[in-house]
């Protein structure tokens, strides 16, 4: 009996050892923001860098087209900034969380995509 008690408390001392350092362990976090900024000049801004760019330059000149290609440049720009979603998830990026304004007469859109890295 003596020994089963001993056995016991050997057995509840490990898991509370191993229990209080996985409690004690803390994941790190890097953090990277794409901020995608509307209106004239339209830009996507990493912080920090994104392999050596930290600002990438979209398609312009959305003022003076036809319909048809006004669309179609959106799209273009559109999916530039879901194949750079893509690039990041696929780096393990997990997206945290996302920020955006609607800018008035004199602001700039924008969207922010806020990521973070396990290390």
């Amino acid at each position: 009996m003596q020994y089963t008690v001993r056995r016991a408390a050997i057995l509840l001392g490990l898991l509370l050892l191993v229990w209080s350092h996985a409690a004690t362990a803390q994941t790190r976090y890097h953090f990277m923001q794409m901020t995608v900024a509307g209106r004239v000049p339209f830009r996507i801004y990493f912080a920090p860098a994104l392999k050596g760019q930290g600002v990438v330059e979209l398609e312009q000149g959305f003022l003076t087209l036809s319909q048809d290609k006004f669309a179609d440049r959106l799209q273009r720009n559109d999916s530039f900034v879901m194949q750079k979603l893509d690039e990041l998830s696929a780096a393990g990026w997990e997206l945290v969380t996302t920020t955006s304004q609607t800018g008035g007469k004199d602001e700039t859109d924008y969207v922010r995509y806020l990521f973070r890295k396990a290390y």
